[in-house]
């Protein structure tokens, strides 16, 4: 039985604000059982590949291994799992801009009840904290350069 080897001739590893990022100059090249070479796609990870769901799971993880309670860390899931039904579970943390964010913060969703009235602030503030968190938490990994966040002033609170 024939084992499989990666080689890469020139391969440079860099570091993009705590996320590694592998850059090859050449295919990878994997070593078929008869002794002939050939070339292996290898997906390439940088910064911006990361989706929301990722970022949720990595949060909540993050806030479990702090030592926050299981009631807080499933809290702020459950938010998380609202914000990601709003913004899409499959978008790049990369591409989420400040009007997205400014949306999100906007929607039915974090402003009204199931029966449509207007949910109490404090409830508010904490849909929109756990994602401006989150987004921090994306920016502290390296995953983005800094957090989407919209202007305050420009987002209402009723």
């Amino acid at each position: 039985m024939a084992t499989k080897t990666k080689t890469n001739k020139t391969s440079h590893k860099n570091h993009v604000r705590g996320a590694q990022v592998e850059q090859a100059d050449e295919p990878q090249l994997d070593a078929a059982s008869d002794g002939d070479r050939v070339a292996e796609e290898v997906p390439m990870v940088t910064a911006s590949s990361h989706t929301l769901r990722e970022l949720a799971e990595t949060y909540v993880k993050h806030m479990e291994d702090v030592g926050k309670s299981t009631t807080t860390s499933f809290a702020y899931k459950m938010e998380l799992v609202g914000a990601l039904a709003e913004l899409g579970e499959e978008t790049k943390v990369a591409d989420v801009t400040p009007e997205m964010v400014k949306g999100y913060f906007e929607c039915p969703r974090v402003m009204k009840t199931k029966a449509g009235g207007s949910k109490a602030l404090p409830t508010i503030l904490k849909s929109r904290r756990v994602l401006r968190l989150a987004l921090d938490h994306a920016a502290s990994l390296g995953w983005i350069t800094s957090a989407p966040i919209p202007n305050h002033e420009l987002v209402p609170l009723w």
